[in-house]
């Protein structure tokens, strides 16, 4: 048998420890040199993922507890347009606790969650945006954006081919209406007018109307200025998300948060095609599926409506009754 002598094992002892401190002070380094580097890239509006990486808003006022600032913004706010003061206010009061339940906005509280968590720290400082409401729909029910319209004074684009509600939209909203639908490409398609499910149809027999479509950035070109970003999207045409999506210029056009209805899609098939673009989905809600550009992530907070967990139930059910009318793949 062997042996080793103590002082030689000690001396290997040392050797490894060594040896390790190193690997740990190089680790650290890289490390330092990452953050730094993302840092850098940050300020500097580098891209990844061809999509521009924006900073976040103003920060609040960090010098006050976040809820009271919250509940002092809610109790004294007032509307751009006072004719829906007592609406803006109400939708407000959902945020601290309020169940009522408004006809007026989004049908699930969309508009509300995004008030509070997404776009929070450019509410409180007042901070203007821009919209585009793509299947508009009703100037104010059912609607995403009436609250950022009415109640924040942000500007925007609403597209909404049927003209059954383009009174309605020019008379109580101040977005720019653009009586088109959004599609793949400047051209004339057959359109079902189905009220609010109204859509692009699938084949000429199922409407004898047409209208007129065009690619996002070419309706932006036309209506907006040419305008090239967009702080929110909100995209619901009944099952044509995807095409719409497709035919957005990625690398002409910004977006900071993108809300897709996906009732109708495979939310695998939406998640995929967004994060190749440079998009985290920070959350799934009853109906739509949210997106945020990779550095508005920290702006996603986790308050959510009182009725939230109703939501889900409602359209689960929903969708499993779509299922077995054979209205629904089974794969959704």
């Amino acid at each position: 048998m062997q042996y080793i002598s103590f002082r030689r094992i000690l001396r290997r002892t040392c050797t490894v420890v060594l040896f390790c401190t190193s690997l740990r002070c190089v680790a650290n380094y890289i490390n330092v040199r990452i953050n730094t580097s993302t840092e850098q890239d940050g300020a500097s509006g580098a891209t990844r993922f061809g999509v521009q990486h924006f900073q976040n808003p103003r920060p609040i006022d960090n010098t006050r507890d976040e809820e009271t600032q919250w509940r002092t913004f809610v109790h004294t706010f007032e509307a751009e347009n006072s004719d829906y003061q007592d609406w803006c206010r109400g939708k407000l009061q959902q945020t601290l606790g309020s169940t009522k339940y408004y006809t007026m906005g989004s049908q699930f509280e969309q508009d509300i969650y995004m008030i509070r968590n997404i776009f929070y720290s450019q509410v409180l400082s007042a901070e203007k945006g821009f919209y585009v409401d793509s299947g508009a729909n009703h100037a104010q029910q059912l609607s995403n954006t009436l609250f950022f319209d009415v109640c924040l004074g942000w500007e925007g684009l609403c597209a909404e081919p049927n003209e059954e509600y383009h009174l309605s939209l020019r008379t109580n909203r101040t977005c720019v209406l653009a009586p088109e639908c959004i599609a793949d490409g400047e051209k004339t398609l057959p359109f079902v007018f189905a009220g609010a499910g109204g859509r692009i149809a699938s084949n000429d027999s199922l409407t004898s109307s047409s209208v007129q479509c065009r690619r996002l950035d070419q309706m932006l070109d036309k209506y907006a200025r040419g305008r090239t970003h967009v702080d929110f999207f909100s995209l619901d045409v009944e099952g044509s998300e995807m095409t719409i999506l497709k035919a957005v210029p990625w690398d002409k056009i910004s977006f900071n948060a993108i809300l897709i209805e996906t009732f109708w899609l495979s939310d695998r098939i939406v998640d995929r095609f967004m994060t190749e673009r440079g998009f985290a989905k920070v959350q799934q809600l009853a109906i739509d599926s949210l997106y945020l550009t990779w550095s508005q992530r920290d702006e996603a907070r986790p308050w959510l409506p009182p009725n939230w967990e109703h939501f889900w139930e409602l359209n689960t059910r929903y969708r499993d009754e779509m299922r077995l009318s054979g209205q629904l793949s089974d794969q959704l």
